[in-house]
Parts: structure tokens; sequence; C-alpha cells
């Protein structure tokens, strides 16, 4: 979007000076602004309002409830989430290898789009894979995969996990957001496919906690260094949470601005 606004210079320059704040995400944000033309004392950084996520307040009890019901409490256990077409293959192979490596693996299978389950649930068929399905209330004890077919348990399913693909990122999509996992203390794995959420990836992705592939082997390897590893796991999954837990607050400094320009706009004084 930058390069497109220099072209357009004394236009550019000239909107960006009926704006009163500029609340930007990353530094080098602001940066781009500032080149624009943008006054500096009408631009700040401010967060991204996505790391501004907390777990339920029922997270463990129902984590611990669900890893009793489905009798998996001495399984390993890794997730797809949110994926799309064309990378369930590559998540069944990737589970296909592990298998022989972790004979009790247990694979959460959740399509980004839940109307998919009758796909998706053949695809796991014709991989040779037994299957449970969540909307079905199956018990998964024995069985090579959960196809997670319910809306609004992700974080649940997360937190039942050692490792977490994110889907939409094997495929031109972009990639989904990988905060919720990683609030969940559970290291990352995404395809090269990230465009969506640059600079989170980045920020996981320097703190060592998230891992790039681009097929059925380079995922069954990363994952199968995380199940090995219960040292490094755990650390992994420290970190990402540490880059959550710094990255937070923009949402309540957004409300702060807000209110001051609202306060000023009305002559009010501020408070305090």
């Amino acid at each position: 979007s930058a390069r497109g606004y220099s072209k357009l210079g004394a236009l550019s320059r000239s909107m960006l000076g009926q704006l009163r704040f500029i609340a930007c995400q990353y530094s080098d944000h602001a940066e781009r602004f500032l080149a624009l033309g943008a006054s500096p004392e009408r631009v700040g950084v401010l967060g991204s309002v996505k790391f501004d996520v907390s777990l339920p307040a029922d997270h463990a009890h129902r984590v611990e409830t669900l890893r009793e019901q489905w009798g998996i409490e001495k399984r390993p256990v890794w997730i797809a989430g949110s994926t799309h077409p064309g990378e369930e293959e590559v998540v069944l192979a990737a589970h296909g290898r592990l298998k022989a490596r972790f004979p009790d693996l247990l694979l959460i299978l959740v399509p980004r789009h839940p109307e998919r389950r009758a796909e998706v649930g053949a695809l796991i068929d014709a991989a040779g894979f037994s299957q449970a399905w969540m909307s079905a209330v199956q018990a998964p004890a024995g069985r090579d995969v959960v196809l997670g077919d319910t809306m609004g348990e992700l974080l649940y399913l997360y937190g039942l996990s050692q490792v977490a693909f994110l889907g939409g990122s094997l495929v031109s999509v972009g990639g989904h957001n990988p905060i919720e996992a990683a609030v969940c203390r559970v290291p990352i794995v995404m395809g090269p496919e990230t465009f969506n959420f640059p600079d989170v990836v980045a920020a996981f992705a320097e703190a060592g906690c998230l891992h790039l592939i681009t097929d059925a082997a380079s995922l069954a390897d990363r994952v199968a260094d995380y199940l090995e590893d219960e040292a490094r796991r755990q650390a992994a999954g420290a970190a990402a949470a540490e880059v959550v837990r710094v990255n937070m607050g923009a949402t309540d400094r957004l409300l702060e601005l807000l209110s001051a320009e609202v306060r000023a706009a009305a002559g009010l004084p501020l408070p305090g």
C-alpha cells in the first residue's frame, strides 16, 4: 500500500494531513507513514489488538474434561487447525509418517469451514485412518483422527495438543492467526503462505516457537522434533506465550487515545 501511495506524493501528503492521529501496529508501519509525509506528532506505535487474547475462564477445566472423556491422557496429540482444501491431504500424509514413529499418535483435524466435514471425512478414510467426529460426540479412544467439525472449540483443542499446524498457509490463503495456539503455550508450524499476518508470524519465528514447512515430509519432521523432546516443546510453548504477553495492551492504548480525542473535541478536561 505504501508503494502505491508514494506514487501520488502531493495527494498522499494532503490526505494524511487531514488525519488527527495514525495509530500504527509496528514501528516499520509508522516509518512508512512518515516517509509518505505524515507529521511525526500525529504518528504513534500502539501495537496490534490481535495480541489481546485471553483464555476463557473454563479453559483448563474443559481441556482436562475432554482429555478424560476421550481417554487420551497418555496419548501424544497434534492438531491441524483451520485447514483449507489442498492442505488436509498434506496433513494426513504427514500423520502417516508420524504414526510410523509414534503409533499411538492422535491427530485433531479442524477444517476452517465445518460444512466440509463429509469431504474431509472422506479424505481421512482414503488415507486409511479411523476417525471420530466431534459433532457425533464419539469417544476417539483408539481412533487415529478426530475431525473437529463444531464451532467455537478451537482454543480447547489447541489446549489438548502438543504441537499445532496452522492452516491456510500451504495454499494461497495467507495463513490464519497463530496467536490462539500461542496463548495455549503450543509450538506452531505453518506453511510458507503467511501474508495475512507477516508481523505476527515474524514475532513468533524470532522467538524460536514458530517454524515454516513446505510439504508433508518437513511437517512430519518438525512435529516429530517436538514430540520427541518435551523440554524443547515446553520451552517453545513458553516462548510463544511470552510473545503474546509482551505484545498485549494495544486495545487499552487505543481506547485511551480515542477517549482523549473525544474529550478534546468536546472541550472537556482530560482525566487525571
